[in-house]
């Protein structure tokens, strides 16, 4: 009897023995099958983690369209300018004479103020920051201009105006049929007429101060001339600017029945102040 208890007791000690050697059936883990931990494949490592992409993160990730060269060249042209006719408006503002050269001052320092605004928002955007100081010509003309006071600064000043306001409307319209670039288009659409209305404002004020009218109608000349300006822009196949004496008010020794019913107004007399 006692023999055949110690034959048992080996017999299970063998097949616990055996039991434990043998290697865990994966269908025996909780789980069951694929329930065993592998390492990631080298495909995974190179791939890495896999996460949502941000919405609008391909649109953040592409380069800038920069300015083809012509259209950068004008741009800083266009803005230097701008920065110019600042500039002197603010200058005349304290050192004019004439009511009208007062006024058109003070409507170049607001109209050009916003249209360099816009520029610098898009030459910005478009990677090309905007220049800070008007052209190096710039410095002779403000030393000129500073040493005015009274009826010849008014003179000078709307002499320079004329000047860079045909200039600038002959460069834009220029610009206009080379450029491709969708965003300058509507850049120089938007200022056109208003460099055109400033023109032919800047005409009549320094038509008048050489006849010694010195209260020009600024702001109700600017509401005359900015629909005019903005009716020939659009026209189909129109490739330049109305002719500005077209725009003119016409002069009491010389009317003109060519001359638009909406600008050919008699102004209210009132006392001409002695020829400069």
């Amino acid at each position: 009897m006692k023999r055949m208890h110690m034959m048992t007791m080996a017999l299970v000690a063998t097949l616990s023995a055996s039991a434990l050697a043998e290697p865990p059936d994966d269908n025996n883990l909780p789980g069951g099958v694929g329930s065993r931990v592998t390492e990631p494949s080298k495909d995974d490592v190179k791939m890495g983690p896999q996460t949502p992409s941000e919405p609008g993160s391909v649109l953040k990730d592409q380069p800038v369209t920069k300015l083809a060269a012509g259209d950068q060249k004008f741009v800083k042209t266009v803005s230097q300018t701008g920065l110019q006719e600042v500039m002197l408006s603010e200058m005349a503002q304290d050192r004019a004479q004439a009511q009208s050269v007062t006024k058109f001052a003070m409507r170049m320092v607001g109209d050009h103020s916003k249209a360099n605004a816009e520029l610098s928002a898009m030459s910005t955007s478009r990677g090309q920051p905007p220049p800070i100081e008007p052209a190096a010509s710039f410095a002779a003309i403000h030393k000129r201009l500073g040493k005015l006071n009274g009826p010849a600064f008014d003179r000078a000043f709307m002499r320079v105006m004329v000047t860079d306001h045909q200039k600038a409307a002959a460069l834009l319209r220029k610009q206009t049929k080379r450029t491709q670039d969708a965003l300058v288009k509507k850049l120089i659409a938007d200022q056109l007429p208003v460099i055109e209305a400033h023109l032919t404002v800047a005409l009549a004020v320094q038509r008048d101060l050489a006849r010694g009218v010195s209260n020009t109608d600024v702001d109700r000349m600017m509401e005359q001339a900015m629909p005019r300006a903005g009716a020939t822009l659009n026209k189909p196949g129109m490739q330049s600017s109305p002719r500005m004496h077209e725009m003119l008010p016409a002069s009491p020794s010389s009317p003109s029945k060519d001359l638009p019913k909406t600008l050919d107004q008699p102004r209210p007399t009132t006392p001409a102040t002695p020829p400069y």
